[in-house]
């Protein structure tokens, strides 16, 4: 067994913050992954949807209205060490607002886990993780109407952790709600390329905003063009389409 001092260090957790699914986004889709959610996030997503109604983030538990289960950094790992599975993903919410959230990553690094880190890329700590996948907010991530406006606005974006991130094996993994979106990711790409003076644009995918099948598939001509345009890559939503806008899959 490991020989790891945990204390009695805490993560804040949702209910169900882990199950064992397929991983529904980016380069690893369709990989068998162990996820572990985090609770509590320091933005507030809402998007416009065009019909007068909006959509808050896809886990409005672990960030608009966070659920706090109490567990220790220790129970954590049994919990997932007790599943055969190499993939883990650590998310929220934005898992990086808790310190102690390293302390799981490198003890399930040391065990021999692949895990992947899902943030925000608002936060960047220096961990064993093997993969970041980050999703840097749009400027249509949350609208001038929402309450949560400028607080939003002024955190969406940490220019220094993306380029720390950006150092790393990683995805920048963009949802877009409207073509003209494609002039925020060009900027934020270029906002890392100037900071560690080249960068990979392979590792750019473009997502569809929505929660439900219909709302991706609504999307998917005009991001397919600019994936072309761009050589950018599209991922899917997986985990969507299979079991629909769900809990725990």
């Amino acid at each position: 067994m490991l020989s790891v001092e945990f204390a009695d260090k805490k993560l804040t957790l949702t209910e169900d913050y882990i199950f064992h699914t397929v991983q529904g986004e980016g380069k690893f889709v369709g990989v068998p992954s162990i996820f572990v959610r985090l609770s509590a996030c320091n933005l507030r997503c809402e998007w416009s949807n065009g019909d007068g109604t909006t959509t808050k983030c896809d886990t409005p538990y672990s960030s608009h209205e966070p659920e706090k289960l109490l567990k220790t950094v220790k129970e954590v790992f049994d919990d997932v060490m007790a599943i055969d599975c190499k993939h883990v993903v650590v998310t929220g919410g934005e898992p990086m607002l808790q310190v102690n959230v390293v302390h799981l990553i490198n003890a399930l690094e040391d065990a021999g886990r692949h895990v992947t880190v899902e943030t925000n890329g608002t936060i960047y700590r220096e961990c064993k993780a093997s993969f970041w996948s980050v999703s840097p907010k749009l400027a249509t991530s949350c609208p001038h109407t929402s309450e949560h406006f400028e607080m939003h606005h002024s955190k969406r974006l940490n220019a220094n952790a993306l380029a720390d991130i950006a150092r790393r094996p990683h995805q920048l993994k963009f949802v877009l709600s409207r073509p003209s979106d494609e002039i925020d990711v060009r900027l934020i790409v270029d906002l890392i390329k100037l900071a560690n003076r080249s960068y990979d644009e392979s590792n750019v995918y473009l997502m569809p905003q929505g929660v439900s099948v219909a709302q991706f598939d609504s999307k998917m001509e005009w991001l397919v063009e600019m994936a072309k345009k761009n050589k950018w890559n599209i991922t899917d939503r997986l985990h969507i389409r299979l079991w629909g806008h769900k809990r725990g899959v």
